[in-house]
């Protein structure tokens, strides 16, 4: 009646990918599609996979707003592949109180829009997961440039961290700001560790306690190699990892930068004549 192909994908680590999904004429709008996928991102947390992908084409009427209902967004500027973030964000401590209470696909909340999910935030490119029920929220920002988690928003807390620029120029800083708001009763012991890489050089820690209701923000340069090499556009960017212990519970989050050449000389026309 219907199939589904899982398999790892061939050039990232953690993720999986829908190679082939088919449903029979005979027993289409039974939901056996949707099943089937919802199996599949059981299958990736069991496998540890943090993100599941599959490729369709714009022209996929049915499955396109299927695919975008069970967490799939439409990565901009391709002929419709699609990432699915939900296996880690799952796993993620600070989402298991509303996991714990709430199904996550009946609660998700989002537009089926037959188009990109170009989005904007804090000046990021990202995908939005927001889950909402009876007072409940839960929004995650996935920064689509880093293909990581960057910033989220609970009951109790909202952390994230964010770039000045996602594209800084080489030999040059940029800055790392990370913002904590406390939303609970009691004051927050926070403590945060940033890396960088070789080509983006930072280290930073930081002790915190955040009152109820506060907002702290800190930020840390990032040098910027001049001779750092290109990025291939068509792959994850270099990342900032951020480590946050909160009230001894730890989140990752990481965050995508793509140095361009801070300065370009070209001719205009190329050819003269």
């Amino acid at each position: 009646a219907a199939y589904c192909s899982l398999q790892k994908n061939a050039t990232e680590p953690g993720v999986g990918y829908v190679a082939l999904l088919n449903v029979h004429p005979a027993f289409q709008k039974r939901g056996l599609a949707r099943r089937l996928l919802q199996e599949s991102l059981e299958r990736c947390i069991r496998l540890g996979f943090r993100r599941l992908d599959l490729h369709t084409w714009p022209g996929n009427l049915k499955s396109v707003p299927l695919y975008k209902k069970t967490g799939f967004f439409w990565m901009p500027d391709t002929d419709v592949y699609m990432q699915n973030y939900i296996p880690g964000i799952r796993e993620l401590p600070a989402a298991q109180p509303y996991f714990a209470k709430h199904d996550w696909y009946e609660t998700f909340a989002r537009k089926l829009e037959q188009r990109e999910d170009d989005e904007r935030w804090q000046g990021m490119k990202v995908f939005t997961y927001h889950w909402e029920a009876d007072g409940d929220t839960l929004t995650v920002w996935v920064d689509r440039e880093g293909r990581t988690i960057t910033g989220i928003d609970t009951a109790k807390f909202s952390a994230a961290a964010i770039p000045a620029q996602i594209a800084p120029p080489k030999g040059l800083p940029t800055d790392m700001r990370w913002e904590i708001h406390n939303k609970s009763d009691r004051p927050l012991a926070v403590s945060l560790i940033a890396r960088g890489t070789d080509q983006m050089k930072l280290d930073y820690q930081a002790n915190l306690t955040v009152a109820p209701g506060e907002t702290v923000t800190r930020t840390a340069a990032v040098e910027i190699a001049a001779t750092m090499p290109p990025v291939p556009q068509d792959g994850p960017a270099p990342k900032i990892e951020t480590l946050l212990l909160v009230d001894g519970e730890l989140l990752t989050l990481g965050t995508g930068l793509r140095p361009e050449p801070a300065v370009v000389v070209e001719m205009l026309p190329k050819h003269l004549s």
